[in-house]
């Protein structure tokens, strides 16, 4: 069939979201590679089997120099992308896509990769639509929800088929919140409200399973739900550490999935990388392994530091339930349902994200600093000064 009405200009749905997991491409590669991209004003078909003399506009479109490598690919249910073909667009919009992408990820001192939407707003619009169908037993998503991804990353990235606007939890964040900020929205107790209901509760459970390694699409049938009951509690008073440091830090940390770490009351541990800081702690002696921290820091850094749609903060990730009232401008109040993650923690355990305001000798004195007494004691960070550090190593 006909490909869809050439693409709209973006809109404020749409965002960029820089993590470690796309490697750390160079920059000036990644300016290379951006060059090989054609460029032009006018509306071209992309497409997956481009005609004669059109190879230049072969969809996903995949440039490569050096470290870099930079694609643009469709994002939803597979069987859509045969349908669609071709998918129009100008030149130009793909280069300034790529373009931002490298500014804020690969550039400022951040050094990864990362990936930028465009047309996100297209599912938005019917995930929080009256019209929508969204059943656990078969979700109905139409054509025109497909949006499209430009992602960089490093040219030795072990997998070319991965999509981010499939599979990584910041895509499942945004829809989840946009569905939230429906449902709170709607007149109280009306059908609309309801059926909201139903379709956050379908997209907590799907978030609950995302993670990039796993590879699981955000439209895929979420799991049965369990009685297990984590928390996960975002908190303007924890500060506002850095996405980039964050991923870094979580990417990089600890041994392989079944090693495991001893916490217990007076034993805190600490990891930093720059302005994210996390603390494992217990209230009694317990051994956690890091398939079960990763995955609950995953999703704290999803939730709270990696939100695209809202302002970086810190949080905690504990077992249990806990009614949490707003926490300040900047802060977000807990969900009315909780999200799952693994079951990641058991009772007695807890992971604190924080930004850390001063600096400190070594990690074993970091539990002395004005920063983690002000955490302990539930006060804000912040006001343990005005420049934040990483630390010392």
């Amino acid at each position: 069939m006909a490909g869809l009405s050439p693409i709209t200009p973006s809109v404020s749905s749409d965002f960029f979201f820089c993590h470690a997991f796309y490697g750390q491409p160079d920059i000036s590669d990644c300016i290379e590679a951006l060059e090989l991209f054609p460029s032009g004003t006018g509306l071209k078909p992309y497409s997956s089997n481009p005609p004669p003399g059109q190879m230049q506009y072969t969809m996903p479109q995949i440039r490569r120099f050096g470290t870099c490598e930079i694609k643009l690919q469709p994002a939803g249910p597979a069987p859509h992308h045969n349908q669609i073909d071709p998918y129009w667009f100008r030149p130009n919009d793909v280069r300034d896509m790529a373009s931002r992408l490298i500014d804020e990820c690969v550039g400022k001192s951040n050094d990864v990769g990362g990936f930028i939407t465009r047309n996100i707003s297209d599912l938005i619009t019917y995930l929080t639509a009256p019209s929508a169908e969204v059943t656990e037993d078969d979700p109905a998503f139409p054509l025109s929800i497909t949006f499209y991804t430009v992602t960089i990353w490093s040219s030795d990235f072990p997998d070319d088929d991965f999509n981010p606007g499939d599979v990584d939890p910041a895509i499942g964040v945004t829809l989840l919140d946009h569905i939230t900020e429906a449902y709170d929205n709607a007149a109280k107790g009306s059908l609309l409200q309801t059926e909201l209901s139903y379709r956050r509760n379908f997209f907590e459970r799907s978030l609950d399973q995302m993670n990039r390694n796993d590879q699981k699409p955000w439209w895929n049938v979420p799991g049965a739900e369990t009685d297990v009951d984590m928390t996960y509690a975002c908190d303007v008073r924890l500060g506002g550490p850095d996405i980039v440091d964050c991923s870094k830090l979580e990417y990089y940390m600890g041994g392989s999935s079944s090693d495991e770490i001893t916490i217990g009351p007076g034993a805190t541990t600490f990891f930093h990388s720059d302005t994210c800081n996390v603390a494992i702690s217990a209230t009694v002696t317990m051994s956690l392994s890091w398939a079960q921290i990763k995955s609950a820091l995953d999703m704290l850094i999803n939730l709270c530091v990696g939100n695209p749609m809202l302002a970086s903060v810190g949080g905690r990730a504990y077992f249990g339930y806990q009614n949490l009232d707003d926490m300040g401008q900047g802060g977000r109040k807990k969900r009315d349902s909780n999200i799952n993650s693994f079951d990641a923690l058991p009772p007695h355990a807890n992971i604190t994200v924080f930004q850390q305001f001063e600096s400190f000798v070594n990690v074993a004195r970091q539990s002395l600093t004005c920063t983690w007494q002000h955490v302990l004691l539930g006060q804000n960070v912040r006001s343990c000064g005005i420049t934040p550090h990483g630390g010392g190593h």
